[in-house]
């Protein structure tokens, strides 16, 4: 049950904050600049659901053991919980900005898709990790 609370609330959680973020971004995208002509249909059903698994996956299979081995180490790969989530941030972004960098729009896109990559993974892990220490407590009591 604990490793199933662990696995949904905070992926949930968080995978329903970004996408919130995301549409609020797009509604303002929109405004600014007219719709995507390349955009044909609503993509975000098609997303949501292939991102919501591979996130519970992750966490599951992840975050879940390495969030207990930071409880009781302190230290995952020689570095503490901040450090080692700020790497991650940083790394998961560039890959963000990679999947997503338009090359016709030239190396600015890629800047700017990555460096939206590397916010949004930070609000995601933020959110994932104070709901994990939120539930831990909570169990604790």
């Amino acid at each position: 049950m604990t490793k199933l609370l662990k696995t949904f609330f905070p992926t949930l959680l968080g995978v329903l904050t970004i996408w919130g973020l995301l549409k609020i971004e797009s509604i303002f995208h929109t405004r600014q600049f007219g719709p995507d002509e390349d955009v044909q249909i609503d993509s975000d059903l098609i997303l949501i659901l292939p991102v919501t698994i591979i996130a519970l996956i992750i966490q599951y299979i992840l975050t879940i053991p390495v969030w207990n081995k930071f409880k009781r180490n302190k230290v995952v790969l020689g570095l503490a919980i901040r450090p080692f989530f700020i790497v991650l941030c940083i790394v998961g972004g560039l890959i963000f900005g990679l999947l997503f960098w338009h090359q016709q729009l030239g190396i600015k896109d890629l800047v700017i898709s990555s460096f939206l990559g590397i916010i949004a993974l930070a609000i995601y892990w933020t959110i994932n990790l104070l709901t994990l220490k939120k539930i831990d407590i909570w169990l604790t009591k």
